[in-house]
């Protein structure tokens, strides 16, 4: 499902949370001809397998790993990190109160350590 990287000054977007409806929404925005950056590459990162419905026109690559383990988000980001030039991070998980909500999604320090 990779699309070939056309120039070095390609916009390259990696959406954390691209199955969500704000990652969705986001992945079909950079894909009109009018947005600024264009051409966009997308990668598409979610916890769970690309579902059926998910256009796969929209991304150009899917990584499933789960942002929250630092291993396996190193693990599946390190071999791309090196052509990200925007993170969108679009991915909230909800738990029983509001002070676990903060922690688990505050998690995104891993970015820095991918280069």
């Amino acid at each position: 499902m990779e699309k070939e990287n056309s120039s070095s000054d390609e916009s390259v977007a990696l959406i954390v949370g691209v199955t969500g409806m704000a990652g969705f929404s986001l992945a079909e925005a950079l894909q009109k001809p009018t947005t600024p950056g264009r051409p966009w590459k997308v990668y598409g990162v979610a916890r769970r397998p690309l579902p059926d419905w998910f256009p796969s026109s929209l991304i150009d690559c899917f990584i499933s790993l789960d942002a929250l383990d630092c291993a396996d988000t190193a693990n599946k980001l390190s071999p791309v990190a090196h052509e990200i030039t925007h993170v969108f991070w679009v991915s909230i998980q909800v738990h029983e109160n509001e002070e676990v909500n903060i922690s688990m999604n505050s998690c995104t320090c891993w970015i820095m350590h991918l280069h």
